[in-house]
């Protein structure tokens, strides 16, 4: 990979639940390298019963997302879910 995720991928946390490793991710991600600092990855297929991840989105108050620099710093960002499960909800009628 190019670009703001050519070391690591981010890594996300929903309030206290455990700790989600985008290098993990074996489906769905999508990285541009005309972008620097754009990733997509699947959380959900819309197949069979909720997934832990979208319910953890659906159920949570903010996402944590930690990513690396190309120097190697460390960095967090934090989003509000407020509205995250209606809108998920209103998605997947």
């Amino acid at each position: 990979m190019k670009g703001a995720f050519a070391s690591k991928l981010p890594l996300y946390q929903v309030d206290e639940n455990p700790v989600h490793d985008l290098n993990l991710v074996k489906r769905g991600l999508e990285v541009n390298p005309e972008k620097d600092h754009w990733i997509k990855w699947q959380i959900f297929d819309g197949k069979g019963p909720l997934n832990d991840e979208l319910r953890e989105f659906m159920n949570g108050k903010e996402v944590t997302f930690q990513y690396y620099l190309p120097d190697g710093t460390i960095k967090e960002t934090t989003f509000d879910l407020k509205g995250a499960r209606e809108a998920i909800e209103e998605i997947l009628r």
